[in-house]
C-alpha cells in the first residue's frame, strides 16, 4: 500500500483500545439496544424471507470524498491506482437472533429470530474506475470498531493486492459504536443514522451484502460492475463477529462465497450479544466443518498466544484452511510507525513484512472461490501450554518454530516476534517486537552480505513457488533485504 501514513493514528487508537477494553468492549457494544426494537415470534422461514432481504440504498452521498471517518480512509494513491470511492446510506428492518441450541465449540450453532428493529447506516464502496479491470470479486469488510470508530484494517493490509488485481471493496458500518461516532463527528452528514444494537449487526451486514448483488433500489452501488463473488473479511474484533457469523448466520442465507478471517482470538461473540463464553481470549470456538464455502483463517503469533487462538485450532478440511504466520503480530510497523509506539512507551514493534503473506492469502482464497482449488496447506506454529497459557515456541533466538516462514524468517537479520516487549504498557502486547542481530552475528551466519542476499532470494523464490508469497510482491520482498548493510 502506498499511503501507510494515512492510517497510523487511527490504527494505533484501535489497537490500544483493544487491550485497554478487552472483552468488555465486546460486551458493552453488544449489549446496546434501542427501545424501537420489537419482540418477534416469527419462524425461521420468515427470518430467511424478510431478514435476508437486501438493504434499501440511497446515495451516493455527496461530496464523494466526504467518507473520511474511517481508519484506512480514502487516499490520493487510490485514485492514482485507478480507483474511485462512493458512500451510500443503507436502511431497513434488521433482525437479531437467539440460539435454539448450544453455542458449542464445534460451531454448529442454530438460531431463530428474537427481535426486529429499524436501522440506517452506511457503506463505503471502492471500485476500479475502469470496469474492465474488475475481477468479479467484492471484498466486504466488517469495519472494526474497537478503537471507538470504524477501522478498515484489512483494506490497509490487503490494499496492494486489492488494487492491482481489480477487486472491489466495500466497508460496512455494522456496529453501534461506529455509527455513534459518525453521528457525533459529522452530524450534518450522518445525523440520520441509527442502530438498534450490535445483536442486529449480523443482519445489517447480510442485508448490505445482498444489496450489492440483488438490490431492488436504485442506484446500484457497484454499477456498472457485475459482481460474481462476495468475500467476507474482518480483523481482530471483527474476526470474532465473523466467526459467529460463519457458524450461525451464513447457513441461513448463503450470501457469501467465502471468508477471510484475520487475527481472531479463541472465542466468539454469543449470537444474542454480550461477552464471549469463557472470555474473548479464553474460548475455543471452531469453524463449523459443514460450512460448504471456503474459509481461510490467518493467525499471527500474538493471536496464538495472547489471543489464545491455539485452543480453537482445528484440522484443515475441504472448506477450512489455517495459515499460521510466523514472525507476525496482531498489528505491526506496516500500519503503526515505530515512532508512534515509542511516544507511548512501547520499546519495539514487529517490523516483519508479513503483509506480503496476507496479500497471498487474499489471492489464494479468491482462487479457491473461483476454481474450487484450496490454498496450499500450511505448517502450524509450535505452541505449548506454559503455566496454563498457550505459548509460541522459538528456536532460542526469538524466531518462532513452525508456521509459514517468509524469507525474512528463514534468512533472518532480526528476530521478529508477536510477543510483547518487556516492561511496556499493556497495549504493547499487540505490536510484537524486533530484535536486530548484531553485526558479528550476521557475519557469523552469512559470511558476507552477498551470501545473505543470495540465500534470501532463494528463500523468496521457494515461498512464491509454495504459494505463500505472490510473484507481484517479489521485488518489494527483495527490497526489504536490500536495505540490510553489514
Amino acid at each position: 500500500m502506498k499511503g501507510v501514513g494515512r492510517t497510523v493514528s487511527a490504527a494505533l487508537a484501535l489497537a490500544v483500545a483493544l487491550v485497554v477494553s478487552g472483552a468488555a468492549s465486546v460486551a458493552a457494544s453488544s449489549a446496546t439496544s434501542s427501545s424501537t426494537t420489537t419482540s418477534s415470534a416469527t419462524t425461521t422461514q420468515r427470518l430467511v424471507r424478510e431478514g435476508g432481504q437486501p438493504a434499501r440504498l440511497s446515495g451516493p452521498v455527496e461530496p464523494a470524498d466526504g467518507a473520511s471517518l474511517i481508519a484506512g480512509a480514502w487516499d490520493p494513491s487510490l485514485k492514482a491506482d485507478g480507483y474511485q470511492q462512493r458512500e451510500y446510506f443503507t436502511s431497513g428492518t434488521a433482525y437479531s437472533y437467539r440460539a435454539t441450541g448450544p453455542e458449542n465449540d464445534a460451531g454448529t450453532w442454530k438460531v431463530t429470530p428474537a427481535a426486529s428493529g429499524p436501522y440506517r447506516t452506511r457503506i463505503v464502496v471502492r471500485t476500479p474506475a475502469d470496469a474492465s479491470r474488475f475481477n468479479g470479486t467484492v471484498v466486504v469488510e466488517w469495519l472494526n470498531v474497537t478503537g471507538g470508530g470504524d477501522g478498515a484494517v484489512d483494506s490497509i493490509y490487503l490494499s496492494p493486492e486489492l488494487e492491482r488485481a481489480g477487486f472491489a471493496w466495500v466497508g460496512v458500518s455494522a456496529q453501534a459504536v461506529g455509527i455513534d461516532q459518525l453521528r457525533q463527528k459529522d452530524p450534518a452528514r450522518y445525523g440520520s443514522l441509527s442502530d438498534p444494537g450490535d445483536q442486529f449487526s449480523y443482519d445489517i451486514y447480510t442485508q448490505a451484502a445482498r444489496a450489492l448483488i440483488v438490490g431492488d433500489s436504485s442506484p446500484s452501488p457497484l454499477a456498472p460492475l457485475h459482481p460474481k463473488r462476495l468475500l467476507a473479511v474482518g480483523e481482530s474484533q471483527s474476526a470474532l463477529y465473523l466467526t459467529t457469523y460463519v457458524d450461525a448466520v451464513q447457513p441461513l442465507y448463503r450470501v457469501f462465497d467465502g471468508f477471510l478471517v484475520h487475527s481472531r482470538a479463541g472465542g466468539a461473540v454469543p449470537i444474542a450479544g454480550g461477552a464471549p463464553s469463557g472470555g474473548t481470549f479464553g474460548g475455543a470456538v471452531r469453524i463449523r466443518t459443514d460450512i460448504g464455502v471456503p474459509v481461510l483463517t490467518m493467525i499471527t503469533e500474538t493471536d496464538e498466544s495472547f489471543g489464545q487462538y491455539y485452543r480453537a485450532r482445528q484440522p484443515d478440511t475441504r472448506s477450512i484452511r489455517l495459515w499460521d504466520v510466523a514472525g507476525a503480530s496482531h498489528a505491526d510497523s506496516y500500519i503503526v510507525a515505530p515512532s508512534e509506539l515509542g511516544s507511548l512507551g512501547c520499546s519495539s514493534v514487529d517490523e516483519a513484512p508479513s503483509h506480503f503473506v496476507f496479500e497471498a492469502a487474499l489471492s489464494a482464497v479468491n482462487d479457491w472461490m473461483r476454481t474450487g482449488t484450496p490454498p496450499p496447506p500450511a505448517p502450524r506454529m509450535d505452541v505449548a501450554e506454559v503455566n496454563g497459557t498457550p505459548t509460541v515456541q522459538d528456536d532460542g533466538s526469538g524466531t518462532a518454530i513452525g508456521g509459514i516462514q517468509g524469507p525474512w524468517e528463514r534468512v533472518p537479520v532480526a528476530a521478529y516476534s508477536g510477543k510483547a516487549p518487556a516492561g511496556g504498557p499493556g497495549f504493547c502486547l499487540l505490536f510484537g517486537t524486533t530484535h536486530p542481530f548484531t553485526l558479528a552475528q550476521l557475519r557469523a551466519m552469512y559470511g558476507s552480505r552477498a551470501r545473505y542476499l543470495e540465500a534470501y532470494a532463494k528463500a523468496t523464490d521457494r515461498d512464491i513457488k509454495a504459494g505463500y508469497l505472490l510473484p507481484a510482491d517479489k521485488t518489494l520482498a527483495l527490497d526489504f533485504a536490500d536495505q540490510v548493510r553489514f
